[in-house]
């Protein structure tokens, strides 16, 4: 990959890269803020650092590999960390670097549990669903009531 002094540029290297490379930005900023997106031929892409490697990946790119009912199983931390972990073996450990989950207190139960297992995968929390929440609250707030009082 790169070293510590080298920037992710098409000016990093003494050849010039490849028509189809993009400046993200040096690479200690990108390894500092721990992700960034990108956009590049009208896609997002993320940029994610974890334990000093960069990983990309085409966020429209979204794999459901597996869909559980849990009927009579609460969906505790521990079940669904139980339930990852089974999905994460059936890939191959070494080919999942990210999970993305809603923000729930169990998702976030379950990324502790996932992490002591695959301390190389990092969980990351959906930037929607944050955003639907937010919203949400925002619009709950008296000073969003828009409607007239009543006569």
């Amino acid at each position: 990959m790169f070293s510590e002094e080298e920037q992710i540029s098409p000016t990093s290297s003494s050849s010039s890269p490849p028509p189809s490379s993009h400046f993200i930005g040096r690479k200690e900023d990108v390894v500092q803020a721990k992700r960034v997106t990108k956009l590049v031929g009208g896609r997002d892409v993320l940029v994610l650092c974890h334990q000093g490697k960069l990983h990309a990946m085409d966020m429209r790119c979204y794999l459901i590999y597996k869909s559980t009912e849990t009927r009579d199983n609460r969906p505790t931390g521990l079940y669904i960390a139980d339930e990852l972990k089974a999905v994460i073996n059936d890939l191959g450990p070494q080919k999942v670097f990210a999970l993305v989950t809603d923000n729930a207190v169990n998702m976030k139960a379950a990324w502790s549990k996932v992490e002591e297992s695959y301390p190389h995968i990092t969980p990351i929390g959906c930037a929607a669903h944050a955003l639907n929440l937010l919203l949400k609250d925002i619009m709950a707030l008296k000073t969003m009531d828009t409607r007239e009082p009543r006569k």
